[in-house]
């Protein structure tokens, strides 16, 4: 969420100040950096059997979207706008990308635990 709101912050104003955008920036590089905090949430969520096809599919997909990503901020920075509004285009695009992964996020969070409860009652 915190990575999200730093995103829409220096989208709607990419220039401000360099304090602001220093700070948003830092704290985008620090939600990007949270990956072993994420594969071991994904690790408490999957059910046992689930599990190495699960973090394979997740680590998969992280560098999938990192490449994605890369290449949607090369096409946006190749449309020859100003350099405003070419960044606040780049976090724009970051914050749509965080609110989805949050909305995915949200939703198998709330189906994993029934799944997960029940699993442990099998065990």
């Amino acid at each position: 969420m915190v990575g999200l709101l730093s995103a829409v912050l220096l989208a709607v104003s990419p220039g401000s100040s360099i304090f602001a955008a220093s700070a948003g920036l830092a704290l985008l590089y620090a939600m990007g950096n949270i990956h072993p905090v994420a594969m071991t949430e994904a690790q408490a969520l999957l059910p046992e059997r689930a599990r190495g096809v699960g973090l394979g599919a997740l680590n998969t997909l992280v560098f999938l979207g990192v490449s994605a990503s890369s290449a949607v901020f090369g096409a946006l920075a190749e449309l020859r706008l100003s350099v405003a509004s070419t960044y606040g285009l780049i976090f724009g695009a970051t914050a749509m990308a965080l609110s989805i992964a949050l909305a995915v996020y949200l939703v198998c969070r709330q189906k994993a635990n029934p799944v997960r409860k029940a699993a442990r009652a099998f065990d």
